[in-house]
């Protein structure tokens, strides 16, 4: 399950910009989120620990002002199940309804990400910087992820 806080400084790679797009009219660009510290959720259908994140970002959106604070869903290239297009966005909309995800049909965001699991759940100071990376459920067995998770948010809050 992976269930660590990596520490990553480095300039984000930005969001997919081919991808079919849900809960957004605009496509998402990082650049646009300058100012917002965002989260970036890679998740995948049909896998329960994916789900199981959607709850803490249900919560944890509510804590802050989106004019502030942004969460990204990227829904990775999930070969072994195919889920069809209505699946995934049937899905997102029901678990991810807090925040808009695009649905990436290539690998091209998981290397430039170094994703190496799926959910990983990445943190981007507002100058656009990654800083964090979590793998794995955010809330699996001793670990507290959503506790981490929202410490680290609070922590790129309080940055100018």
């Amino acid at each position: 399950m992976g269930q660590e806080v990596i520490v990553r400084k480095e300039i984000a790679p930005e969001l997919p910009a081919a991808g079919k797009l849900i809960a957004s009219d605009k496509p998402l660009r990082l650049e646009d989120m300058r100012d917002k510290v965002v989260v970036v959720h890679f998740w995948k259908t049909q896998w329960d620990p994916c789900e199981q994140n959607f709850k803490v970002f249900d919560t944890i959106a509510r804590e802050y002002n989106p004019k502030t604070f942004q969460i990204v869903g990227i829904h990775a290239l999930d070969l072994e199940n195919n889920p069809e297009f209505a699946d995934i966005e049937k899905i997102a909309l029901k678990h991810a309804k807090t925040f808009p995800t695009v649905v990436d049909d290539t690998d091209l965001n998981l290397k430039a990400w170094k994703v190496n699991t799926v959910p990983t759940t990445f943190v981007i100071d507002k100058k656009g910087k990654l800083r964090y990376a979590i793998e794995g459920q955010l809330v699996y067995r001793r670990f507290r992820g959503d506790l981490v998770l929202q410490k680290l948010v609070d922590d790129l809050m309080l940055e100018k």
